[in-house]
């Protein structure tokens, strides 16, 4: 019995001695205490907090290797103690630190915008037509109560710096928290929140321009939960989706309920809601496990081409507080598969709070709030984006009538001709610009990409031509486009009214597009262009084929001028018929069908010559289509200009906005 306790002394002592003998050689008096700490509690929870204690310094002091230095010995030791600890938090830190990120150089809105309160959630609106830039923010100005206000600062063009911001009464309830989180791109819309309790908050939106707005409306409920905090929101560059934040439970939360309780923001999930028109939203549906955490997911932020997503976590591994993160939609018709999320870096965030990222409408400056070490409150940053990144070209379309004056509500597409694809839509707004946002091609290039900082005079910020670019961006092109313009929101099909084909700097000018008051009227049937139109668009994709032939890429086992339907069902022998066929007579309202007759059709009074041949499944249409009976297999040749899908697939009419079946127009 004496033996096995003085074993046991001996071991006890063995084990201390071995513990203070592998102490690492960045011990000091400072910090040993954490170091002992973490060896003896290694690898449980606490210790990781006390490893980022132990790096926090040398983030702050942007050195790097030391503090991956410190992480690569406590993951070692995490390891040592448990083999089957899972690394994933050490590895996503190591990979931060170590991996070789663009440098970005933060810098603080220069002007009268940031003061030693705090000023957080930048949301900003360029104005197209004059150039103007307007930042909308949110200010806690309260001495010994919080009371926060939206405020907005307009931009000095010829300093670069941000002049003194005004706080928007219309907005402003003396009893209520406001924050401002995002400002519609047409600057028409902002999206605010109301707070009478700092752990509760709903969602409201309000009408105007500028310093103008009207009094907010509160979203339904289904957005606004009775007992729950709602942040975060954004109406998606087409109006038709709403991503917010919210802690509210649920049966599709990621993680434990947790409700937002003063500093610490709970669990909070991104969800989205459909707009389904009169005001109303769909349900919100939860983002999913690749976004949200069981920590906290806030301020979100769609790009323009609705293809990628910024956000602030501190549920995603980071170097502290909130970070900011960005995802890729994997599958544009989902809105629950995303990429891994990826940190934005040692550059853009710190050990404190990051939140609020959001890129202007030029795609290459960003604004957010991070904490100012100098006097300890949250002030406003832009970061200049790297050139190779994903850059957008902003494309401002002005639609006017016959005696020059600005047509409002009218729809503007651009359409890439060589694939049919809608690269954006907008509405002209009361002076009769349209702004159309087009992403450059991943798989595109260019030799002559980039230009030398025309844009914008001296820059987003008046420094330093940021932005125009200097011919960085060469391994990206914008797809070519062509611009369509319907004849009214909601109103008959689209037609072309101009071509433009990439150009090596950005549009600088605003094409005015000429309509007359019949086009506005009625498109009845194919879309109204003429033959010198028409002749120029296969030129140019013709020419385009020639010089980038990754644009436009020929389909598998094509098949070209031969009938386009197949049976599937080999005792059928009637499985088509031929209803109108192709006007061989150039001339309007002269026919001349294959049989020198006129089964064919011109409309003299739309100005439309019938060029083509329709052909139908028959003697049993529905049926055949039902059961699959024919296959389209072949089609010539040509330029796709109208792509319709989801509509009653028993309307065979293409005349009216109300009657449009599925069709694809070559």
């Amino acid at each position: 019995m004496k033996i096995n306790n003085i074993l046991f002394c001996i071991l006890v002592s063995f084990s201390l001695s071995q513990d203070e003998t592998e102490l690492p050689s960045f011990v000091t008096t400072k910090n040993q205490i954490d170091i002992e700490f973490i060896i003896k509690n290694a690898p449980d929870r606490k210790a990781e907090f006390k490893v980022k204690k132990l790096i926090d310094p040398w983030i702050i002091k942007k050195n790097f290797p030391k503090a991956n230095e410190i992480l690569t010995w406590a993951r070692d030791l995490f390891v040592a103690r448990d083999s089957t600890y899972k690394t994933n938090y050490f590895d996503k830190l190591e990979d931060i630190f170590t991996r070789e990120d663009h440098f970005f150089q933060k810098e603080r809105l220069r002007g009268k915008l940031n003061t030693d309160e705090d000023e957080y959630w930048p949301s900003i609106y360029y104005d197209t037509k004059n150039g103007d830039r307007y930042l909308y923010f949110t200010r806690d100005h309260g001495s010994l109560f919080r009371q926060e206000d939206v405020f907005v600062s307009k931009r000095n063009n010829k300093t670069g710096e941000w002049g003194k911001p005004k706080k928007i009464k219309n907005l402003d309830h003396k009893k209520i928290n406001e924050a401002v989180f995002s400002i519609s791109h047409d600057g028409k819309t902002i999206v605010i929140y109301r707070s009478p309790d700092k752990d509760l908050s709903d969602l409201y939106y309000s009408e105007g321009k500028y310093y103008d707005w009207g009094k907010p409306s509160k979203f339904p409920a289904q957005i606004n939960g009775p007992k729950d905090y709602e942040g975060g929101g954004f109406i998606t560059k087409d109006g038709q989706y709403f991503i917010f934040s919210s802690d509210r439970p649920g049966p599709d939360l990621v993680g434990a309920h947790q409700p937002k309780k003063g500093k610490n923001w709970g669990n909070q999930d991104i969800y989205v809601c459909q707009n389904l028109g009169n005001g109303e939203w769909s349900r919100p549906k939860n983002l999913g496990p690749n976004i949200n955490t069981s920590g906290a997911e806030i301020t979100p932020f769609l790009s323009y081409d609705s293809r990628t997503l910024y956000f602030s976590s501190n549920g995603h591994p980071g170097l502290g507080g909130t970070d900011v993160f960005m995802s890729k939609r994997n599958n544009k018709t989902s809105w629950t598969d995303w990429s891994e999320p990826e940190n934005l870096g040692k550059f853009i965030n710190t050990v404190s709070n990051d939140e609020g990222y959001k890129i202007s409408p030029m795609g290459n400056v960003a604004y957010f709030d991070s904490d100012n070490p100098t006097n300890k409150s949250k002030d406003i940053y832009k970061i200049v984006l790297n050139k190779d990144k994903d850059i957008t070209e902003i494309i401002p379309v002005k639609v006017i009538d016959p005696g020059g004056s600005p047509l409002e509500g009218v729809e503007v597409q651009a359409i890439n001709p060589a694939t049919g694809d809608t690269l954006d839509t907008g509405i002209t707004d009361t002076s009769g610009i349209a702004v159309l946002y087009i992403s450059h091609d991943e798989n595109g290039s260019s030799e002559e990409e980039g230009g030398n900082g025309e844009e914008g005079g001296n820059g987003e910020e008046g420094g330093n031509g940021e932005e125009g670019g200097n011919g960085e961006e060469g391994g990206k092109s914008i797809p070519p486009y062509i611009i369509f313009v319907a004849s009214r929101e909601n109103g008959p099909d689209p037609f072309p009214v101009s071509t433009i084909l990439p150009k090596p700097n950005r549009v600088k000018t605003l094409p005015s597009l000429l309509l007359r008051s019949d086009q506005l009227k009625s498109v009845t049937h194919d879309p109204v262009f003429t033959q010198q139109e028409f002749d120029e668009i296969k030129e140019k994709v013709k020419d385009l084929k020639e010089r980038e032939p990754e644009l436009t890429p020929e389909p598998p086992n094509t098949i070209k001028l031969i009938w386009p339907l197949k049976s599937t069902d080999s005792s059928q022998f009637a499985y088509d018929a031929v209803s109108v066929y192709m006007d061989h007579n150039p001339a309007l309202n002269q026919l001349l069908d294959y049989n020198c007759g006129s089964q064919s059709y011109d409309l003299p009074s739309a100005g439309y010559n019938h060029k083509g041949t329709d052909i139908m499944l028959w003697p049993f249409s529905w049926n055949m289509m039902d059961d699959e009976i024919i296959k389209v297999i072949a089609a010539a040749e040509g330029i796709i200009i109208v792509k319709r899908d989801g509509n009653f697939d028993r309307n065979c009419s293409n005349r009216t906005p109300n009657e449009k079946g599925n069709s694809i127009w070559i």
